[in-house]
């Protein structure tokens, strides 16, 4: 992006559809605040779609989440709101054995 280069986790083919995918992959660890760290991923998930439609590029852009955030401040009103704005996509895992249990 200009002089910026910047560097989604995961870029795959989605075979099914025939389509490229981003994801983003954020572990939500456990941290004081939750919302500290769900205000970073929200940042960069903003940032990578307003990069990738300013390209042209409309491929899906995923933001992967554990189970955990799920079940936390991403089920609480604020983390709803915050989904529902952004139209964010999500992808959430199973943080031990890291596999995918659901696409939002």
């Amino acid at each position: 992006m200009g002089l910026r280069n910047l560097y989604v986790d995961i870029q795959a083919l989605r075979l099914e559809k025939e389509e490229a995918i981003f994801v983003e992959v954020k572990t939500f660890d456990e941290t004081a605040s939750p919302v500290e760290v769900f205000t970073q991923a929200m940042g960069q998930y903003a940032l990578y779609r307003f990069a990738l439609d300013a390209i042209g590029n409309n491929a899906p852009l995923y933001l992967a989440v554990p189970e955990s955030a799920v079940a936390g401040i991403l089920s609480e009103k604020l983390g709803q709101i915050v989904i529902a704005r952004l139209n964010m996509k999500l992808v959430v895992y199973d943080a031990q054995s890291e596999e995918i249990v659901q696409w939002i």
